[in-house]
């Protein structure tokens, strides 16, 4: 596997507060050696568009997750033509 481009806050004495807050978030050693792997969520209550969104970036996340991958997910803005 190629090296990962996460590599440059999980590993590294340079980067221990790095580590710090990805250990705060709930992530262990074993976590550092895998992908990590942003998923992008514009789910929302208040779009109607939007509402499945949630369960679509669950089912994402879980795969990543069976794939060996650790899954951060973060919102963006949700927009509406309505």
């Amino acid at each position: 596997m190629p090296e990962l481009r996460s590599r440059t806050t999980t590993h590294g004495r340079n980067m221990a507060g790095a580590r710090a807050l990805w250990r705060a978030t709930g992530m262990t050693d074993e976590d550092f050696d895998k992908p990590i792997v942003a998923i992008a969520n514009s789910y929302t209550q208040f779009v109607p568009g939007h509402v499945h969104l949630k369960d679509l970036g669950d089912i994402v996340a879980e795969q990543v997750r069976a794939n060996g991958g650790v899954t951060k997910e973060f919102h963006t803005i949700a927009v509406d033509d309505g």
